[in-house]
């Protein structure tokens, strides 16, 4: 009896030594993948990175609709404007757009050069004139013919 428990803990003892084996071979393949992973600290790092990256992102978002609210106000203010001189512009009877604008502005100084170059005349005619017809000249009230210039399309009795 004896030697059959001595023979049943030797073949124990094998069996053991097999899984122990195992056990080694497992423990040196999961050294060597531990070995393979990379440390916390990189990772740490990374985490960090990635927060202050999400943080920039959610202040540049915040900055952009800030930016796309004050162009909304600013083009709603810039088609009032328009609106605006274009209502003007009619009353006055005068061109809106640019090159309108600018042909009136040239054609303004060639008449105020036409009458530069009139005013001595004038001035020579209008030696003798009563200090009524001077205010007439002026565009005052009560000249000698009593006509005043109106902006262009307000002719009639207004």
């Amino acid at each position: 009896m004896l030697g059959i428990e001595l023979a049943s803990l030797h073949q124990e003892s094998e069996t053991l030594a097999a899984r122990s084996e195992a056990i080694a071979a497992r423990r040196r393949m999961l050294d060597a993948e531990l070995a393979d992973v990379p440390d916390e600290s990189s990772l740490t790092r990374a985490h960090a990175l990635v927060s202050a990256a999400a943080e920039n992102v959610r202040k540049a978002r915040a900055r952009y609709e800030g930016r796309a609210a004050e162009v909304t106000e600013a083009a709603e203010h810039a088609e009032r404007a328009f609106a605006e001189l274009a209502e003007v512009a009619a009353d006055l009877g005068l061109p809106a757009d640019r090159a309108g604008l600018t042909a009136v502005r040239h054609a303004l100084g060639s008449l105020a050069t036409a009458l530069a170059a009139l005013w001595p005349a004038l001035r020579e005619q209008g030696g003798g004139r009563t200090a009524g017809g001077r205010r007439a000249c002026r565009g005052g009230r009560g000249g000698a013919t009593g006509h005043r210039l109106r902006p262009a399309g307000r002719r009639g009795g207004a």
